[in-house]
């Protein structure tokens, strides 16, 4: 039986070491997620134990394996960090000032170039430090992994507040030494080239139905994909080696002047691929502070318009 918890029972680092071995499935994984070494893993999960009297994992060579006692906790567990991570949204929401660390997650550049936006953000906000975060997946802002996101995406998370602020547009290119051989072989339609795509991500509902070659392949079922990769920098540096063709933003493309519209701009509309919206979200805890809407109101006026 568990013993009648007291204060130091309580203690909110170790609930958070023991939420993370759970869910890793060995210290190693928990220490990796929470920046900590693996001897701190290991004595703090003993404390745990020993502040409640039971045994919380069984220490298997493959990992760490979780006793029916702490399955019965996960739930209690997940409920404090809940409590734990709103206190810390609603504190950092209640910041009146544009400073401090700002953890933003984005697309890749090489999808959409920001950079210019990004500098003249430092240069107006000097007090705040950008942590950029580059990467296509959900990010988990009731764990307050970011406090801002931007997404290219025509479906954006329901649990975020934001808006749009650009209309992206996108194309089928390739290099012009790929486009001249494809015309003087006397190719015909998408099927008769090679194409280099990005895989997707589990930033759009369903990932598994909206990667760029399912929806490419619900119009043209034979659609031939040579490569294919989770990084947009590999597909665009694919692209200008004249490897096939592929989607791009048309402003990424029009910054190479080797790179050349393919004439599949019907394919690319009926696979509805031509045009995303790039939103600006955050958590709605965090709405009221000051250096989120600072940089959510300068990046929108700078993004504002349509390429």
């Amino acid at each position: 039986m568990l013993r009648s918890c007291g204060d130091k029972n309580m203690n909110w680092d170790l609930i958070r070491v023991f939420l993370a071995v759970v869910r890793n499935g060995s210290a190693t994984g928990a220490a990796k997620t929470l920046d900590v070494n693996h001897a701190t893993v290991i004595r703090r999960i003993k404390q745990l134990e020993l502040n409640l009297s039971v045994r919380l994992f069984d220490h298997l060579q493959s990992g760490y394996r979780v006793t029916e006692a702490a399955q019965m906790l996960v739930p209690e567990a997940e409920a404090m960090e809940a409590a734990a991570l709103s206190f810390s949204r609603v504190a950092q929401s209640r910041v009146d000032v544009a400073a401090g660390v700002l953890k933003v997650s984005m697309p890749e550049s090489a999808f959409i170039d920001m950079s210019l936006a990004l500098k003249g953000f430092r240069e107006t906000y000097p007090q705040v430090l950008l942590q950029l975060l580059s990467t296509p997946r959900i990010t988990n802002m009731a764990r307050l992994e970011a406090d801002v996101v931007m997404r290219l995406t025509n479906e954006p998370p329901e649990l975020l507040v934001g808006k749009c602020v650009r209309d992206v547009g996108f194309g089928a290119y390739a290099h012009v030494d790929y486009k001249r051989h494809w015309l003087a072989s006397k190719g015909e339609g998408a099927a008769s080239c090679e194409w280099v795509l990005w895989s997707g991500s589990d930033a759009s509902p369903k990932p598994e139905v909206n990667q760029p070659v399912n929806l490419l392949r619900r119009v043209v079922p034979d659609l031939k994909v040579t490569l294919s990769s989770n990084s947009m920098a590999e597909v665009l540096a694919m692209l200008r080696t004249g490897a096939g063709v592929g989607l791009l933003s048309h402003q990424t493309a029009r910054e190479y002047e080797e790179l050349v519209l393919m004439p599949f701009d019907s394919l690319v509309a009926e696979a509805r691929l031509e045009r995303a919206g790039l939103w600006l979200l955050t958590h709605r805890d965090l709405r009221h502070s000051e250096r989120v809407n600072a940089f959510m109101r300068y990046m929108a006026e700078a993004l504002g318009d349509t390429v």
